[in-house]
């Protein structure tokens, strides 16, 4: 029975990130990808089923909508990085519980920083170096426009820091104060979940269109993808905990 229970709420789990993903789609025509609420239903899956099956809804519902919305090319990395979304939520939660929030969310902190700074360089580069190249896959027609649209990508990057730290802040005292301790140790998990969604969709961008610059222009819709789904899923799954039947969150 308890098995029957966890293969349910697994289907209906996978339905939700595939309508999720599948409804709502902003297209990104840098990348030729798109943007959607399906993190939030990945974010709610890992967290009321755990890695195990919160990993298979994530990778198999993200990935049926990639295949059913026109996106074929993107199936196989989209299968990859929303399962290790979900099984790095679950996991970060083990590792803060085990070895200490602050120190899961410095280690967090540094290497988003690492990935900022290095993004940063392969975008002056690709500027200095295939500047007449990133124009014509950017649509833009001079190059003002160009570094304009460089310098709009420089401030996201190094704003999303500072947003990203300020909403776990603000959602850590609004838990603390509302006696919700256990849930505290949700939001370093599903910063660094979101965050690796963020730069594994850079890798197969580059990995499919051989271009290192060119995806960092998608990083922002990303970014707001992801803090998107993350504000959705803790004010969908603070309510929703009360009332779902316990099953195998610590597989």
């Amino acid at each position: 029975m308890e098995q029957t229970k966890k293969l349910t709420y697994t289907g209906i789990m996978t339905a939700l990130v595939f309508i999720a993903t599948f409804a709502i789609r902003i297209p990104i025509p840098f990348t030729d990808g798109y943007v959607h609420l399906g993190d939030c239903m990945i974010f709610l899956a890992a967290l009321l089923l755990g890695w195990k099956y919160g990993a298979f809804a994530a990778g198999v519902g993200s990935m049926l909508a990639d295949l059913l919305g026109g996106y074929p090319h993107w199936a196989l990395p989209t299968l990859v990085i929303k399962a290790l979304m979900a099984l790095l939520v679950a996991l970060a939660i083990n590792l803060v519980k085990t070895r200490g929030k602050i120190l899961f969310c410095g280690l967090t902190a540094l290497f988003w920083t690492l990935y900022i700074l290095w993004m940063r360089r392969l975008l002056a580069a690709g500027l200095t170096e295939n500047k007449d190249q990133l124009m014509q896959e950017l649509g833009t027609v001079t190059e003002s426009q160009l570094t304009n649209l460089a310098n709009v990508s420089y401030i996201v990057l190094y704003l999303s820091s500072f947003v990203v730290i300020a909403m776990a802040i603000g959602l850590w005292l609004y838990m603390r104060k509302n006696d919700r301790k256990v849930d505290i140790m949700f939001i370093p998990g599903l910063i660094a979940s979101g965050l690796w969604m963020v730069a594994g969709y850079y890798l197969a961008s580059y990995i499919i269109y051989q271009n290192a610059a060119v995806p960092i222009f998608s990083i922002p819709s990303n970014l707001a993808q992801f803090l998107a789904g993350f504000l959705l899923a803790m004010i969908i799954y603070l309510p929703l905990k009360k009332n779902f039947d316990k099953i195998a969150v610590k597989d």
